[in-house]
């Protein structure tokens, strides 16, 4: 049986108590479960919990955690002891990926997090073009989340390769590749994205005359330049 996504929010609070000192607020919470799910997806090829995510105007949302958040107080906290008391058990693997999640995304604020998860494809693709604040409760499809990370992935670290970037020492192994994938394809409006590093990584590498805007084109820039 798959995990529930109450359980995995639950540990990613926990963690965050202990292992940071601070408290997630519910924006935190959710995006940090969608990249709880996205990176398992991508890596394991497995979801990491049993469930869905709706491309709302500010960023994927799981439903049933949020339906748990609002249901105890919503940006209050009480919903927040609630989840603590759950006092969880989860598999090592679980636990292994919500700690890697954290390191990287735990200290982004929630507009930060939000701006991240809407500049990256499935959520855009989901909305279909709507404006940012526009109503949309369209679910995200789990292929195309696990096929953009991928190709993020893919494409960070062969920069990595081509440059001879040398690995982070204790970080994820996705981490670098990640941000690197952030920065080739420029993803506006993602905080880690920096455009004059983003420039200069893109021209070491030859894609200086490509878009600026990946959207519009296929990925893969690094396999199809000529």
């Amino acid at each position: 049986m798959l995990t529930k996504a109450i359980e995995v929010a639950a540990a990613f609070e926990l963690l965050a108590e202990v292992e940071g000192g601070q408290d997630l607020g519910p924006t935190q919470i959710l995006k940090l479960l969608y990249y709880g799910q996205a990176l398992s997806l991508t890596e394991k090829g497995r979801p990491l919990f049993d469930g869905k995510f709706e491309a709302l105007p500010h960023g994927p949302v799981e439903p049933t955690v949020w339906q748990f958040i609002r249901d105890r107080g919503g940006f209050r906290t009480g919903w927040r002891e609630h989840l603590v008391s759950m006092r969880v058990q989860l598999p090592d693997e679980t636990w292994e990926i919500v700690r890697d999640v954290f390191k990287v995304f735990g200290g982004l604020t929630p507009i930060q997090l939000s701006n991240a998860a809407r500049a990256e494809l499935p959520c855009l693709e989901a909305r279909d073009g709507k404006r940012w604040d526009g109503r949309s409760d369209q679910m995200i499809d789990e292929c195309a989340i696990r096929d953009f990370y991928a190709e993020v992935l893919d494409d960070g670290m062969d920069v990595m390769q081509e440059l001879l970037i040398a690995p982070e020492p204790d970080a994820p192994a996705w981490a670098l590749p990640y941000r690197l994938g952030v920065n080739i394809k420029r993803l506006v409006g993602h905080p880690f994205l920096n455009d004059a590093f983003s420039r200069d990584l893109r021209r070491k590498v030859g894609l200086a005359e490509f878009p600026d805007d990946w959207r519009g084109f296929d990925f893969s820039p690094l396999q199809n330049r000529t």
